[in-house]
C-alpha cells in the first residue's frame, strides 16, 4: 500500500483552520488548568484525523485507531467504564445486510 504525505493537499486556507483548531483546543487545555499530557495528546490527535478525514485522507483512519486507543486507555485510567462500554458497542453492531 501507497500512503501518500496526507498534508500535500492542503491548500492555504486548511492549514489555517487545522492550526487554528489545534490552537483552541490546546489554549483551552491549558486554560483549563491541571493538563493532562495524554488527554491533550488525544485531543490533538483528533482533530488531525477529522481534518484529514474531511480531506478524503486514508491516513486519518490509522490516526482514528491512534485516538480510539488514547481514548481507552483514558476512559480506563479515569474509570469511565460506560463511556468504554458504549464505544465498544457502537463500533461492534453487527452490520444488517440486505
Amino acid at each position: 500500500m501507497n500512503l501518500n504525505n496526507p498534508f500535500a493537499s492542503m491548500r492555504a486556507r486548511d492549514w489555517a483552520f487545522w492550526l487554528g483548531s489545534l490552537a483552541v483546543v490546546a489554549v483551552s487545555n491549558f486554560l483549563g488548568g491541571d493538563v493532562d499530557p495524554l488527554t491533550l495528546i488525544a485531543a490533538l490527535t483528533g482533530v488531525t484525523a477529522l481534518m484529514l478525514a474531511a480531506k478524503g485522507q486514508v491516513f486519518a483512519q490509522y490516526l482514528m485507531i491512534v485516538f480510539c486507543l488514547l481514548y481507552g486507555a483514558i476512559s480506563c485510567r479515569f474509570r469511565y467504564w460506560g463511556e468504554m462500554l458504549i464505544a465498544v458497542r457502537r463500533h461492534h453492531q453487527p452490520r444488517s445486510g440486505g
